[in-house]
């Protein structure tokens, strides 16, 4: 009972807040005494007549409104006569007072009020779910979870009211007169769907009857009634892990959502590659000694909010968290006790941001609890809940754990490196720790334990005491776990391995590497770095060289890391110089940088290649680098592949390497002073020299793609402070190293760098291109940040002269242009130029404000003419930009001859480009975007015709047939018409300005002459070019078509697919004209070959038929080749080949990425009746569609609605067979409809007793129909699935806008249907079919031909223009509709016939808008499993309930009409009487 105290005075606080706000009175506990002695619908009524006049005789006068008030009041008045207790008094006695008061002021709200009174009718209705619920509670005997539930539907009901009372005084409340108010309100839906989810907490749905009766049971006898509970608790424990297995299963489109908006950076997925990789590297009994710890005992136990594990740099914190969180996780009892983590990194910014670290802890916890997971997904619907740390920390932790409601929900947040955070970071964090801790008691439900360095004390503002309690992390507590690490690291080092072979060796390498283990925690001093370090520099080493490091070890961290430094200075197998530089790029870039950037930077400006640089990295400099290699990469792969493996002697394979090393001895050397005398003893070859390298001869390129593409990065952050430190003068604590990189040098090195790059002109290496990314996007960032005080007149000079010939040149005016990669046909990296060097000038405002240093011009390199350039680049635009616009105009308007293949670039970049660059010199602003046809069109023909002159190039045929594509982009079409016209005057064998005037003639529907110009144009196609053919003959298939000339079509179809088969538009019309002519033996022979055929670049799919698929818009195309795949027995490759272009989009974030599983499920479900893979697939496009944006979601809302209502047919389809075969059974099918039917939280179990409210839509319809025809429930909750559905259906007809009672017709016809209610179904339909039954004369045209759709546009304007009237009753007895003359138009979903054409017309009642004739409709019946292959496609389920429409029952044609002269009369006792029984 007190457990449940506090969340029932919480509730009712809360519910009390909120009416008041909305109602604008108290109900203050005066005021509530007042109303005490209320507690029946008769007291209410007398005070209502004692302090109003105006209520007397109100009871007579509102009768139904009386009506529903008392039935609604009744269990509240039970609930008081029970509540005399003081427990019951305290829960809900005072709560139910409440209520009851709320309603008298809502009753004088209404006073005066028009309709006010009808309206509040309606929500006491309403409302009655929730007052029957409680009567049924009050009979029994009442325990804590039925109080609270009790209090809590008190508190609902309050705040309904007071919600209602706020519309009723606004006037706001007529929007849901004759609807329901539930639901569509938005305020009352979050009021129900929070009850719910109170109702669901803790997996506690108990149907009160089943109480009742296990209460009695406990009275009669204690034995039995704690049998009785130990069962129920058993099945509510089944129950609740059913509902947490179906939830995950059955919110995979919700998945999307929530990854969206919690994980739209990489953080997620870093932070669990971090802990996946520091697991894998743990040592059994590492942190074990944290057990020990009071501290850490209490924080496990629940009785510390914080934990602060503090200690210094590479002390091994984050394997201390790695161990804290694997232990949590083990010792988790159930879903309630969560574990949540994240791994703050100083040299990433997505690991160091306030709220994207809360965002990806309430992922992972998402991810973990089904209750917390639906309490995030109703919080990231709103962006604006999340956008700052306190918003998400407010809506998703809050919101959840500091509920009262759920008070055993715990989580437990582990927070390493947080000193690694920015200060801005570390100050939200620490503040949001502050306030939660200060505002709980110690009983926390939310713990958190940060790791991090010392400093972090001083950011966290807390009270002396909550400061120190913490757990340092010292040599004494971590000495066992780096006793682990040191002896496992020691297995791998070669001079241990070599002494083994020999005899004894084993005992040998045993005791030299115990002495070796002594040596290195001696010197590590609780250091897990330190350790690393160290090892990392002997483990490779001969035993002289280890004798000599660890003879004088390095005393602390910063000594350790000088120390490796300075072994690697003192290296000479090393390059220092190339060292040097490799530390400075690492340093001082911007960002990690790949191995092939680092590779090349290095070569510079020798272009000498680095031979032994990759092994390096992995070997000697392995520990300072860390290497990510690309997904799927092996890097020992690479090495295996070169490796020349010797022979081994009989000595050296004497010994078996899989015994175990064993370094337990105390590591005492004996007789032996040291290290050396100690391997003198040992009879081994010392030589561990063997093999020296030798130099092999590469030619071209020796490094892999996945060696260019492994991101190199350093091994621990605190090397990075260090060099940062040392590269200083002013900071520098250590000796001077020559390796270690200067930060004064730093951004000039980097800007020179970039300017050599640019110089190699990689853009002409396509698998090259990715080495200019760094230049192109970051090198201005150096320049900006150039100290230029303090350069030497040397070092200005070779910045301007790259520079210079960067701008000023041909040569490298190509590099900046041209360096945008090329990804595959479809797609480039063109954005990159254009966001960064076009769509702002900030980039050329940095470079002119370096040419405007007047020490520039002094020096004596530059010639008169550089100068002058220098010069006026400083201040000029048009100058410095110059060869830029004159590359782009190259590209565009020079092409050399019609024998090019250059003519596939029709140069739209380049002109957008040159809008842009010429917009900076005329200093006007632009609104040009990415290239393509909406920018183009934003451009004048004016304009163009100035961008294409102003380089000056002659006006030849080639200029003008340029100039006229780009305006052909951008639809001018007399212009580019023009242009083309000049082009071909000037030589007649312009095909390409042919191919364009055919284009254009096309658009003018001129169909005979736009094949004359392109037969034209493919005639004098030179035959270097001769593929081109095959993108024009796909061109005269479609025109040719329209003049229905099919043959000439197929004609043109095969020579294009045979000048060019790897055309997609050839591939395409090809399939289309073989459907055509019924060939599906061909279709499915030329889909074969194209599957047969592997494709050389696999970014464009694995096979030709995988790229047609993914590129061909298949949509279309499935519907030519599905057919003949059901004619050709049913190939399984195209399933195949589906599967394959659905994963081959996975990863891209384009309109492919939802298009083609949706197809995908189109087409297995239609041509090859595979429903549960079309219900896979549907579920991946509404998964995927989830992650997009908002504007992406709004475009895809109709493909969405399409994708929802035919997979929750296949849901229902799916319930119905499960079924069948199990009706008791477990039904997966049946739950996923139910979700996408409900508005609000709810639950799979069966004794749910959570209140549903139900969406307006199909997927609403088929679980109303699976509850009525399967579930077999009351009827009174079946109807309410359907009744706010109905009601709105019904007001369209007697509403003021006529122009939706078609609509509302054919609605509420489906709706009837799947409510069980054919005969007025029936009469609907017969309205709407009656439209066609016969048509009128002035409805053909001479020619036969149907001027339906013209009339019916007529109708509708002169609807729009008042013609018609409102749409008003004409009189009292009847209602009139407007319903054009093609609304009752129906086709056989098989054959496509009409009404008209057939003798029956049968309407499936289940699917929406699916019909079959009567010779149709045997196929159907005929098929019992499978595809149907007597039918065209698979459209229905045999097992659907049909009706036959037509021709018109004549019971039906006047059961809702009344009359259907000058349009349908519709009788107005019908509709209100069907309007009456809804209501009921």
């Amino acid at each position: 009972m007190a457990v449940a105290q506090d969340d029932i005075e919480l509730l009712w606080k809360e519910s009390l807040a909120s009416y008041e706000q909305d109602a604008k009175h108290s109900l203050s506990p005066e005021v509530l005494r007042s109303l005490g002695r209320l507690q029946s619908t008769d007291d209410l009524l007398a005070l209502l007549e004692a302090q109003d006049q105006k209520f007397q005789g109100w009871r007579n006068r509102h009768e139904k409104l009386w009506s529903a008030l008392n039935k609604f009041v009744a269990p509240l008045s039970t609930l008081l006569r029970i509540a005399k207790g003081p427990a019951e008094s305290a829960d809900f006695g005072v709560v139910t007072t409440g209520v009851i008061g709320a309603l008298y002021h809502l009753v004088k709200s209404c006073e005066s009020v028009s309709d006010a009174y009808d309206w509040i009718e309606q929500v006491f209705k309403e409302l009655q779910d929730f007052s029957e619920r409680l009567e049924i509670y009050a009979q029994t005997v009442l325990d804590s979870i039925l109080r609270k539930k009790i209090a809590a539907i008190l508190s609902f009901m309050l705040r309904v009211i007071g919600r209602a009372e706020c519309l009723v005084r606004e006037r706001r409340f007529r929007e849901y007169l004759r609807v329901t108010f539930l639901g569509k309100d938005a305020e009352t839906k979050k009021l129900v769907d929070d009850l719910n989810r109170l109702f669901g907490s803790e997996q506690r749905f108990l149907l009160a009857v089943t109480y009742a009766s296990t209460q009695k049971t406990e009275e009669a006898t204690k034995k039995i009634g704690e049998q009785v509970a130990t069962t129920g608790e058993d099945i509510r424990q089944a129950l609740g892990a059913l509902q947490v297995s179906e939830s995950r299963a059955a919110f995979v489109a919700d998945e999307g959502q929530l990854k969206h908006v919690l994980a739209s950076t990489t953080a997620f997925e870093v932070v669990e590659e971090i802990y996946a990789r520091n697991r894998r590297a743990l040592l059994k009994g590492t942190g074990g000694w944290l057990n020990k710890e009071p501290l850490f005992n209490a924080w496990v136990q629940n009785e510390a909010p914080i934990l602060w594990i503090f200690g210094g740099p590479g002390v091994g914190k984050s394997f201390l968290t790695t161990w804290i969180i694997q232990l949590l996780t083990e010792e988790m009892q159930n879903v309630h006790e969560q574990v949540a983590y994240f791994f703050a990194k100083e040299n990433s910014e997505n690991l160091r941001d306030a709220n994207i670290i809360l965002k990806t802890l309430a992922l992972q916890l998402a991810n973990g609890d089904q209750s917390f997971r639906e309490h995030a997904l109703k919080v990231v619907q709103q962006r604006s809940m999340v956008l700052t740390a306190e918003d998400t920390w407010e809506n998703l932790f809050l919101g959840y754990y500091g509920n009262l409601k759920k008070p055993d929900r715990t989580v437990k947040i582990i927070l390493d490196g947080l000193d690694e955070a920015s200060h801005e970071t570390r100050r939200t964090i620490l503040g949001l720790m502050k306030r939660w801790v200060q505002s709980t008691s110690n009983k926390s439900t939310i713990q958190f334990a940060v790791l991090g360095r010392p400093s972090l004390r001083d950011d966290a503002e807390f009270t002396r005491l909550e400061k120190t309690r913490f757990i340092e992390v010292s040599r004494d507590k971590n000495h066992q776990d780096i006793d682990r690490y040191v002896k496992s690291r020691l297995e791998e080092m070669d001079v241990l391995h070599v002494i083994r072979r020999g005899p004894g060796g084993v005992h040998k390498a045993n005791r030299l590497g115990a002495m070796i283990a002594k040596k290195v925690l001696e010197g590590a001093d609780g250091v897990f770095l330190w350790a690393k370090l160290l090892i990392d520099g002997i483990v490779r080493r001969e035993l002289r060289d280890i004798e000599a490091i660890l003879a004088k070890p390095p005393s602390t961290l910063d000594e350790m890391i000088w120390s490796v430094f300075d072994r690697l200075a003192k290296d000479d197998e090393l390059n220092h110089d190339l060292l040097r530089r490799m530390l400075l790029l690492m340093t001082y870039a911007r960002r990690p940088l790949l191995f092939g950037e680092l590779d090349l930077f290095l070569s510079l400006p020798s272009r000498k290649p680095n031979f032994l640089l990759w092994n390096h990295t992995r070997g000697k400099l392995s520990s300072v680098f860390d290497l990510k290699y690309p997904e799927g990469y092996n890097p020992d792969e690479d090495e295996q592949s070169d490796a020349d493996v010797p022979e081994m002697s009989d000595e050296e394979t004497a010994y078996d390497e899989s015994i175990s090393f064993d370094f337990t001895d105390e590591g005492d050397m004996g007789d032996f002073e040291d290290l050396t005398s100690f391997a003198e003893s040992i009879q081994s070859q010392e030589e561990g020299e063997s093999g020296a390298t030798e130099d092999g001869t590469y030619e071209g390129d020796f490094l892999s793609s996945g060696q260019l593409k492994t991101t190199v990065a350093f091994c621990h952050t605190r090397i990075r402070d260090y060099l940062t430190r040392e590269g200083s003068v002013e900071t520098r604590k250590k000796p001077e190293l020559s390796i270690i990189p200067s930060l004064a040098d730093s951004n000039l090195d980097i800007t020179l760098l970039c300017l050599q790059v640019f110089r190699l002109e990689l853009w002409r290496q396509d698998d090259k291109k990715f080495l200019l990314d760094y230049p192109l996007g970051d090198m201005v960032y150096h320049l900006g940040h150039l100290d230029r005080d303090s350069l030497s007149q040397k070092a200005k000079d070779e910045v301007t002269e790259g520079l210079r010939w960067l701008l000023s040149t041909k040569e490298g005016a190509e590099s900046v242009y041209f360096s945008p990669r090329h990804v595959d046909d479809f797609r480039g990296t063109w954005v990159f130029l254009f966001d960064l060097w076009v769509k702002t000038s900030q980039h050329f405002k940095v470079i002119q404000a370096w040419f405007s240093d007047p020490g520039i011009m002094e020096s004596p390199r530059w010639t008169e003419e550089e100068k002058t350039w220098i010069k006026d680049a400083s201040t000029s635009m048009e100058t410095l930009l110059r060869q830029l616009m004159l590359v782009a105009s190259r590209e565009w308007l020079l092409k050399p001859e019609w024998d090019t293949g250059q003519w596939a670039d029709k140069g739209e970049f380049a002109c957008t480009f040159l809008e842009g660059w010429l917009s900076m010199i005329e200093e006007h602003p632009t609104d040009i975007e990415i290239p393509g046809e909406s920018s183009l069109s934003k451009i004048s023909p004016e304009r163009l015709e100035q961008l294409a002159s102003w380089a000056g190039f002659e006006k030849n045929t080639y200029w003008y047939a340029s100039l006229g594509w780009i305006c052909m982009g951008g639809n001018h079409h007399e212009a580019a018409e023009r242009y083309f016209l000049t082009s071909v005057d000037m030589d007649p064998n312009a095909w390409v300005a042919m191919e364009g005037l055919g284009r254009i003639t096309a658009a003018r529907e001129d169909w005979i002459k736009a094949i004359e110009w392109l037969e034209t144009s493919i005639s004098v196609m030179p035959f270097g070019v001769w593929y081109f053919a095959g993108s024009l003959y796909p061109f005269i298939v479609e025109w040719y078509i329209k003049l229905e000339d099919y043959e000439k079509a197929y004609e043109a179809a095969e020579a294009g697919y045979k000048a060019n088969d790897w055309q997609i538009l050839a591939q395409q019309r090809m399939i289309e004209l073989y459907h055509h002519r019924s060939e599906f033996n061909k279709v499915v022979q030329l889909v074969q070959e194209l599957h047969d055929r592997e494709n050389g670049d696999p970014i464009l799919g694995a096979n030709w038929l995988v790229r047609l698929l993914v590129w061909g818009g298949f949509d279309e195309l499935g519907k030519k080749v599905g057919p003949a795949c059901r004619a050709q027995g049913y190939p399984t490759f195209i399933l195949d080949d589906l599967e394959l272009a659905v994963k081959h989009v996975e990863l891209d974030d384009s309109y492919y990425l939802l298009e083609i599983p949706r197809m995908a499920a189109e087409f297995k479900y239609t041509y090859y009746g595979l429903e549960d893979d079309a219900a896979r697939l549907y579920e991946l496009f509404l998964s995927r569609l989830a992650t997009q944006s908002s504007s992406q979601q709004q475009e895809w809302a109709e493909q969405r609605k399409v994708v929802t209502q035919r997979l929750a047919q296949l849901y229902f389809d799916a319930a119905v067979a499960t079924w069948k075969q199990d009706p008791g059974g477990h039904n997966m099918a049946a739950n996923k409809l139910k979700l996408m039917a409900v508005e609000v939280s709810t639950s799979f179990a069966d004794d749910y007793d959570g209140f549903d409210l139900y969406r307006q839509d199909y997927a609403a319809m088929l679980w109303g129909r699976w509850l009525r025809d399967y579930a077999q429930v009351d009827k009174p909750q079946w109807r309410k699935v359907f009744q706010p559905r109905i009601l709105e259906e019904l007001n369209s007809f007697d509403d003021d806008d006529p122009t939706n009672d078609s609509f509302g017709l054919k609605s509420l016809i489906i709706t009837l249907f799947h409510a069980g209610d054919r005969r007025n179904a029936a009469g609907l339909l017969a309205i709407l079919l009656k439209t066609t039954e016969e048509k009128p004369e002035e409805e053909i045209d001479g020619d036969g031909t149907d001027k339906k759709d013209e009339d019916q546009q007529t109708t509708e304007q002169a609807l729009l223009a008042g013609a018609h009237g409102s749409g008003s009753v004409e009189t009292t007895m009847s209602v009139k509709l407007t319903i054009p003359n093609t609304a009752g138009l129906v086709i056989c979903d098989t054959c496509e016939r009409e009404t008209a054409e057939v003798k029956e017309m049968w309407f499936c009642e289940i699917c929406l808008d699916v019909n079959f004739c009567e010779e149709c409709l045997p196929k159907l019946r005929a098929a019992t499993a499978g595809p149907f292959p007597e039918l065209q496609t698979h459209v229905c389920n045999p097992g659907h309930d049909l009706y036959c429409a037509w021709p018109i029952p004549e019971e039906a044609r006047y059961l809702a009409a009344e009359s259907f002269e000058n349009g349908v009369t519709v009788r107005k006792a019908w509709l209100e009487n069907l309007r009456q029984e809804w209501w009921a």
